[in-house]
């Protein structure tokens, strides 16, 4: 007997243990359109309103579905309250409750997750207050985005978002990071101490308002400040790349007095008083402007460039004769390298001055048979006069260089260019006069490096260009003959080509 009741007891026990010990369990609710007149709505989602502080992470999905994981028993998992819903398009998850019978709130739900999973592309994002969303999903759109950020939550978009124009409001320590854009235009809002971060292409950046201490990460081209900003103490600390510059500011005609905003310590955006077109009116009207007072960048410059010269005289310098267009040219190549140095100007940022030092290697191709001859203690080109002798002969004059250009920024990308480049000969055994030609015994390979010594030692040439970003076409013309003393014969360099900066 005793026996047969500690089996029942056993039992009761058992079931007790299983029907209230937790598991993890996933509760899967395929998302509906719960309006009663559906009217065209149907089961599109367009809008997420997230108001949770449970992390949710939405994904891509073959359907519309929402999952809920956490701990919990059975008996909790029939009672759990619906915690999300589709009416009009728009799709609302709200945190999740345990009730009994129907009535009276028993506990909300901690340490549970929420995944949705959507087949939908959705553009329009809204965020309660200490929300916490990770979005795995593509934004792909050639319309518009918005994305609501209320007070300390936080968004992360994981996947490539591509839109026309995106509208972002971040509220007070909230903040945003998209890991790959691709943008037109971004519009923002951004409250005390928020922080958006831009990874990819941006192409304008409006902000419409800001709070002290907001953040602005990034690499921007253009930015700009809305006329309807009605904040006189905005104050954004904008973390920029080095080749950040900024599109015009618009007209202000509401302000009382000079306001000064301060972006960072390189750059000041100020307000200047200027009449109104009316003579006999006396109200001011407002402009904005910024002032950079040293925007710096430095890289490297890699150029190609197309070589010849022009010659000032039809002889060599009298001391022996030369059969008539001795020194044509079949075709040169210069090559050039090196470090730039920049650092912007002016009120506006459109002017620049850049500096540097580099490596120029220009090679002249003749197009005629020469050869190197003896001039008493002197090298110097003359004409091969063996028939069976058929040479490819080229000189070699390398230069450690010093430019220095202004540049300005015409519109958007397009910059010009003009300057000067010194140049000192650097003598080595890979610079002076080289020539191949075959011989009974093979191939002859002459090198006169060191030993042709008649490259002027300075050089100093013209230069003028265009460009947009890192590639820019040039011009360049020698101010100086390339031949000390004119020996040869006095020609100038020139050439055109294309460089790259990094």
């Amino acid at each position: 007997m005793k026996t047969k009741n500690l089996l029942v007891l056993i039992l009761v026990l058992g079931l007790s243990f299983n029907a209230f010990s937790q598991e993890k369990i996933t509760i899967k609710q395929v998302i509906k359109n719960t309006a009663k007149d559906k009217g065209n709505f149907g089961d599109d989602i367009q809008v997420i309103r997230i108001s949770t502080n449970l992390p949710v992470t939405i994904k891509p999905g073959k359907e519309n579905a929402i999952y809920l994981t956490g701990d919990m028993n059975e008996n909790e998992k029939e009672k759990l309250s619906s915690f999300c819903e589709l009416k009009n398009n728009v799709f609302k998850i709200n945190s999740p409750y345990l009730y009994i019978d129907g009535v009276g709130r028993v506990k909300e739900l901690y340490d549970f997750t929420i995944t949705l999973e959507l087949v939908d592309y959705v553009y329009a994002y809204f965020l309660s207050s200490r929300s916490n969303v990770i979005v795995k999903k593509d934004i792909i759109s050639d319309g518009h985005g918005l994305f609501n950020l209320e007070a300390h939550s936080q968004m992360t978009v994981e996947g490539d978002v591509e839109l026309n124009v995106l509208s972002i409001t971040a509220k007070k320590d909230s903040k945003i990071r998209f890991n790959s854009i691709d943008a037109e235009l971004a519009l923002l809002t951004m409250g005390e101490k928020s922080i958006v971060d831009f990874n990819g292409d941006v192409k304008d950046i409006e902000i419409m308002k800001g709070g002290d201490g907001a953040k602005l990460i990034g690499d921007y081209k253009n930015l700009s400040l809305r006329k309807h900003n009605p904040d006189p103490e905005f104050k954004v600390n904008l973390q920029l790349s080095k080749n950040v510059y900024f599109s015009s500011f618009n007209d202000i005609d509401d302000y009382d007095k000079d306001t000064v905003y301060k972006v960072d310590e390189n750059v000041t955006i100020y307000q200047k008083r200027t009449k109104v077109s009316d003579p006999n009116s006396v109200e001011k009207k407002r402009k904005w402007y910024y002032y950079e007072h040293v925007t710096e960048d430095f890289g490297f410059q890699f150029g190609y460039g197309r070589l010849n010269w022009s010659n000032k005289v039809s002889n060599v310098d009298g001391l022996f004769a030369s059969p008539q267009n001795q020194y044509s040219l079949r075709y040169g190549n210069s090559w050039t390298m090196g470090f730039i140095y920049g650092f912007k100007l002016g009120w506006n940022g459109r002017w620049k001055i850049s500096t540097g030092i580099g490596y120029e290697s220009n090679i002249f191709r003749f197009d005629n048979n020469v050869k190197l001859i003896d001039m008493g203690t002197e090298k110097r080109i003359g004409f091969e006069t063996n028939p069976a002798i058929d040479a490819k002969s080229k000189l070699v004059a390398r230069y450690v260089t010093l430019p220095l250009f202004v540049k300005f920024r015409a519109v958007k990308s397009l910059e010009l260019h003009v300057g000067a480049i010194a140049g000192v000969n650097f003598k080595s055994s890979s610079t002076g006069f080289k020539r191949n030609y075959e011989a009974l015994s093979g191939e002859v390979k002459e090198r006169w490096g060191t030993k042709y010594d008649n490259f002027k030692p300075l050089k100093l040439d013209l230069q003028a260009g265009f460009g947009w970003d890192i590639m820019n076409f040039y011009v360049k013309y020698s101010l100086t003959p390339m031949f000390k003393d004119n020996k040869e014969i006095e020609v100038y360099p020139f050439s055109a080509g294309i460089s790259f900066g990094l």
